[in-house]
């Protein structure tokens, strides 16, 4: 699960799990007299009248009562909960809090569980260096959903509650060690990018290889920038860093090929992380715990674009801009009372005409202090590759959409009752990898059917080769 430090992985995948056994069987066995425990669970959730539920393969509901009363008092912890609305309500969150856990995250609403496994394997994965504060290690991971899908909103509707008692998401300041974490537990039903389905239809997708980080030694490994070349790169993107504070590790991430990952701790305790390209020095992301979070300013939305063009500008080549387009500027309210919006700034980079799933630019920009306070760069499709590929679809949406039908009647959770209810949201063209990192061109449809008739928000998504009609990616559905 990227977090190099796991000695040890209880996986509740088979089996007979109920709410009763993952508590005593489980939470329970976890020693935290000398470890600091993830307790990672992926689910559905859902709410009966103002309270969160969990559902375990058995159909046994865990509440905040069944927490209060089952589960012995722990030393500390951190518990993820990976399920729809598992924060919507504070009660559940509060009872693992009451029982002793620093933390709880979960989400307000509906979730892609596709998204879902996306989102958790990222933030372990950028959590997992030292001095990541937990808001910017959710803010990586909703990026990374948002460049591999196109959509991150459900995810993103995150919340996190803390031991200080305050309700609050993670674009407040919990600070948790990753790098003390010695086991994560009771992955209830499925593993990153594996497929599972409920008895109530659950997931239907194409399995996906799992991303891996590998972690390199720097006295062998082939690279142009050292350390202490990343560091004053991350000193010159805030001058307030603790030179002393920061910790570097050369890894080589799918996403971003052979980069330096480092943090450090600045003047006034909080935190900043970046990745810095090692082969040229190119800062790839950036995630600023440290700058302010209120101001007298009212920035609006041209200007929080304004903002971000003259930061593209001055860290982006002049032929990069010119491959890419402005894809949404998103205005977010803030879930804390009294903190100001954020807004989500994202440009598409666009190659032969046709924008790429996955290589673009993300900003945020404080809606208050006019500050960025992340940025992340991807930039991994080859254009030689793309040149090959001719880019007039060799199929309509049109018929696209009909080997989409006919797909979801062939799956017995789905069936052509769903199908024939389909309601296709939009569909366009996009460059798409899939697993073996080819590069195909696709028809990206979003849709919603009759399950979805509360919830046509948060899209299913279908990507369909434009030549071949080959279903190269399905998520559909919800935790």
């Amino acid at each position: 699960m990227f977090i190099p430090d796991i000695t040890s992985n209880l996986d509740f995948q088979t089996g007979a799990a109920s709410d009763s056994y993952f508590i005593n069987n489980g939470i329970d066995s976890l020693d935290d007299t000398t470890d600091v425990n993830i307790v990672l669970i992926h689910t559905h959730g859902g709410v009966s009248g103002s309270s969160c539920r969990l559902q375990f393969k058995d159909g046994s509901l865990l509440t905040a009562s069944d927490v209060s009363n089952w589960l012995d008092q722990r030393d500390g912890g951190f518990f993820f909960a990976g399920a729809c609305s598992s924060a919507k309500y504070t009660d559940l969150g509060y009872a693992f809090i009451y029982k002793g856990f620093d933390s709880y995250f979960g989400y307000r609403g509906t979730v892609n569980t596709m998204r879902n496994a996306r989102f958790y394997a990222a933030f372990f994965e950028h959590a997992s260096l030292a001095d990541v504060e937990v808001c910017d290690a959710a803010d990586y991971a909703e990026d990374q959903v948002f460049l591999d899908f196109g959509y991150a909103d459900d995810v993103g509707d995150n919340t996190n509650f803390t031991t200080l008692a305050i309700f609050y998401n993670f674009k407040r300041r919990k600070i948790v060690k990753f790098k003390q974490i010695c086991i994560l537990a009771l992955i209830l039903a499925s593993s990153i990018f594996v497929a599972f389905a409920s008895e109530e239809g659950g997931l239907i997708f194409t399995k996906e290889d799992v991303k891996q980080t590998k972690h390199l030694d720097p006295s062998t490994a082939d690279v142009n920038i050292s350390f202490e070349d990343a560091k004053n790169k991350l000193i010159l993107e805030n001058p307030e860093v603790i030179t002393e504070s920061v910790h570097g590790e050369l890894i080589d991430n799918e996403n971003f090929g052979i980069i330096w990952r480092v943090s450090s701790k600045t003047a006034n305790g909080r935190s900043i992380s970046a990745g810095i390209d090692a082969s040229n020095g190119d800062l790839l992301f950036v995630y600023d715990g440290s700058k302010k979070v209120r101001g007298n300013n009212n920035i609006n939305k041209d200007d929080a674009l304004t903002i971000a063009e003259k930061y593209i500008q001055s860290r982006v080549s002049a032929d990069m801009i010119n491959e890419i387009e402005l894809e949404d500027v998103n205005y977010k309210e803030s879930d804390a009372d009294g903190l100001p919006g954020t807004y989500f700034i994202s440009y598409a980079r666009i190659i032969r005409g046709i924008p790429s799933l996955s290589d673009g630019v993300i900003l945020r920009v404080n809606a208050e202090t006019g500050e960025i306070s992340s940025y992340n760069k991807r930039w991994s499709m080859s254009g030689e590759e793309i040149a090959l590929i001719d880019k007039e679809p060799s199929i309509t949406d049109e018929e696209a959409i009909k080997i989409l039908k006919e797909y979801m009647t062939s799956v017995p959770q789905i069936g052509e009752e769903k199908a024939n209810t389909v309601k296709v949201m939009s569909s366009n063209l996009v460059w798409k990898e899939n697993e073996d990192d080819k590069i195909h061109l696709a028809w990206w449809i979003k849709f919603v059917d009759s399950s979805f008739a509360e919830d046509e928000d948060h899209p299913a998504s279908v990507w369909i080769d434009a030549h071949s009609g080959e279903i190269l990616l399905i998520a559909y559905g919800r935790d």
